[in-house]
């Protein structure tokens, strides 16, 4: 019973991990469209800087990419952390399809509820 309680209460914490992280990846991308509208003004204001700019405007900014490489980090620190609380080693096939995480709004939290019901857990 104690192991029980023990794994609820890691997925409780898994569970709550996601949520902070979908926040801040939300955070994150306003940050990016902030960004983005500062670029395009100071470009607008200053020609010939387009150049230095370009980097930091639209979907492509860094700051949109860092936000989705910090939130892939996340999701595979959740599922390496499942995989440990199901003492399981990760397999990997190259023939998995892999699901658009950042389709939802909420990625990490999205991925997480999959896991759990993919691999048949209790919360």
């Amino acid at each position: 019973m104690t192991e029980v309680r023990d794994v609820s209460a890691r997925l409780s914490e898994l569970a709550a991990y996601a949520e902070r992280e979908d926040w801040l990846y939300q955070a994150e991308l306003q940050l990016a469209e902030e960004f983005s509208a500062v670029a395009k003004a100071f470009s607008q204001a200053n020609l010939g800087t387009e150049i230095i700019c370009e980097n930091y405007i639209g979907q492509d900014s860094v700051v949109r990419r860092s936000a989705r490489s910090s939130l892939l980090r996340t999701i595979k620190t959740i599922e390496k952390s499942l995989d440990r609380l199901q003492a399981i080693k990760p397999t990997y096939k190259i023939w998995d399809q892999v699901p658009d995480y950042f389709a939802p709004s909420n990625p990490a939290q999205t991925f997480f509820a999959s896991e759990i019901i993919r691999r048949n857990l209790q919360t």
